[in-house]
């Protein structure tokens, strides 16, 4: 090694080889890292922009399509992303500081209109969890974002129904308990029995009252017939009473021979003046039961034609779907699945009534 010249300002010694060659090292090493930082940065840019593109056009996507669906994106804890989802826009930022992110990824919706979509604004952040995968459903006319990472009870609901728009805000519900029997006169109908011989009307009964209870909450309430006890009251009677509503809420249970099905179905009138607001409550009510019960198969709101069945049967229970009301006829479950039959239980009884008061706030115009 070719040492240096002493000083005669010093003992210092250096070898200008070794300084040399420990300098080309070190900014080797330097470009290096420099050049893996701007490779990963990159990567990254092109990432969010890439997801926040695929996941917009997506949702569209989705939008368009007439039945419900989801789309599941796994894999996606690599790069620590927070996602954000707006009524019109998608964002995808590094962290959770989007200020501090310039490069992040978007994608600009148009504006949600009468029938456009209805995004669930939703923000995604890490935090103390990775976000591995993210749900993007369409439940009715929504569109829902969400992790189940982030949110356990989050669970995509196939079976929601989109409701019209139109809202004929509810002062004043009368409740109907369907059917109905009276013990002295032997009068009546008791509906379906369960296997555990309870009777349709019985169910009805108890369902009412627990329903006079929570829509209390949010409207004047009458009734068609007796809550006390199980009595019969001619149809003309019930329609009568229940003229003196803004709506009609009629409770009956379901009844089929096929044990996998467990629907909620909501009748409307349809030469009824008040048809689209019908339908409204009766899809808010129903989507608000599937919410609850998982058990449920299926959703429907089927219409009625109210000449054909006062031809069939005078004393028709559709018959108490008044034309000039907002009315509807809930058929909800199966009374002939085995015990224990969850429908006929206390507890599922109490969240029914609880569903139907969610239903009805929606109607209204209150946003879930």
């Amino acid at each position: 090694m070719k040492r240096a010249v002493k000083s005669k300002k010093g003992d210092v010694e250096f070898t200008l080889i070794s300084v040399f060659i420990t300098v080309v090292v070190l900014g080797f090493i330097l470009l290096s890292f420099l050049s893996k930082i701007n490779a990963m940065g990159a990567a990254l840019t092109y990432e969010k922009k890439f997801l926040a593109t695929d996941m917009a056009v997506s949702i569209d996507k989705l939008h368009g399509i007439p039945s419900n669906a989801y789309l599941l994106y796994s894999n996606l804890g690599k790069f620590n992303l927070s996602y954000s989802l707006g009524p019109s826009i998608l964002e995808i930022c590094k962290g959770s500081d989007k200020a501090k992110d310039t490069s992040r990824g978007f994608f600009y919706f148009t504006e949600d209109g009468p029938k456009g979509i209805f995004l669930r604004p939703k923000e995604l952040k890490p935090a103390n969890s990775t976000i591995s995968s993210i749900f993007i459903s369409k439940q009715g006319n929504d569109i829902l974002f969400d992790s189940p990472q982030l949110n356990p009870k989050f669970k995509t609901n196939l079976n929601y129904l989109s409701c019209p728009k139109k809202i004929f805000p509810l002062k004043s519900i009368v409740i109907d308990p369907g059917h109905g029997w009276d013990d002295a006169s032997q009068k009546g109908e008791k509906g379906f029995i369960s296997p555990g011989n309870k009777s349709e009307s019985v169910f009805a009964l108890e369902l009412a009252n627990m329903f006079r209870g929570t829509l209390s909450r949010v409207a004047a309430i009458d009734k068609t017939r007796d809550f006390a006890v199980d009595s019969y009251m001619p149809m003309a009677q019930r329609a009568s009473s229940a003229m003196k509503s803004d709506g009609i809420i009629s409770i009956h249970l379901g009844s089929s021979p096929d044990l996998s099905t467990n629907n909620a179905l909501a009748y409307f009138n349809v030469h009824s003046a008040k048809k689209e607001e019908s339908i409204r409550l009766g899809c808010n009510i129903l989507n608000a039961i599937s919410d609850v019960f998982p058990q449920i198969t299926g959703l429907a709101v089927v219409p009625i034609n109210l000449d054909n069945e006062a031809k069939i049967n005078p004393e028709s229970p559709y018959s108490i779907l008044l034309e000039d009301k907002v009315a509807v006829l809930l058929e909800i479950g199966n009374i002939q699945m085995p015990l224990p039959n969850f429908m006929l239980e206390q507890n599922s009884q109490i969240e029914i009534s609880k569903a139907a008061l969610e239903g009805v706030e929606r109607y209204n115009g209150k946003v879930r």
